[in-house]
């Protein structure tokens, strides 16, 4: 899964290279920090295990178990309106609450500029990778989120109300 969302960047050499950043350092420390974080032990789990977690999987089965009992509700509704409303609503809400949780440590962490500092890296690859970093966990908790919802759009309103849904989520997730 890391691979698959590391060969996303490819497209955008250009753009990270024209940033400033050493493309070749960004997808190495993006590679570490989705590594880590793929590792990562479960807090709500009591039980100690020196397996490797497959947290990102874990995590993102359990945003389309939500985003799908959100969708049963969604059903109900007659209104576009009312639909994408509550739909972003809950998008939102959500979005919120897991950079409050997840990210404070990520955002605010002085702990990895004491290891990356003294190495020939310069700061708008750190930077950069930091918020590329951010980015992904907010595109795949959006999309976790709302892919129940989006076959729900689609079979009740069309599909031009899908694709502009799709459009919507991403732009919630680049400006939340």
């Amino acid at each position: 899964m890391i691979n698959f969302i590391l060969r996303l960047f490819v497209p955008f050499r250009w753009f990270i290279e024209k940033m400033g950043a050493d493309y070749d350092q960004f997808i190495r420390i993006l590679r570490l920090k989705l590594t880590i974080d793929d590792r990562r032990a479960n807090r709500y789990s009591k039980k100690a295990t020196n397996a490797q977690e497959k947290t990102l999987i874990k995590q993102s089965m359990f945003q389309i178990f939500m985003g799908a009992f959100f969708g049963i509700f969604l059903v109900m509704i007659k209104s576009p309106f009312t639909f994408f409303y509550l739909s972003h609503t809950f998008l939102t809400v959500m979005m919120a609450m897991m950079i409050i949780s997840e990210f404070s440590t990520i955002l605010f962490d002085t702990s990895e500029n004491a290891i990356i500092q003294p190495l020939p890296i310069k700061g708008n690859t750190i930077s950069l990778a930091r918020n590329a970093h951010v980015f992904i966990y907010l595109a795949m908790m959006a999309v976790c989120l709302s892919v129940i919802t989006i076959i729900i759009s689609i079979s009740k309103f069309g599909i031009l109300s899908g694709l502009i849904f799709v459009l919507t989520i991403f732009l919630n997730v680049l400006f939340p």
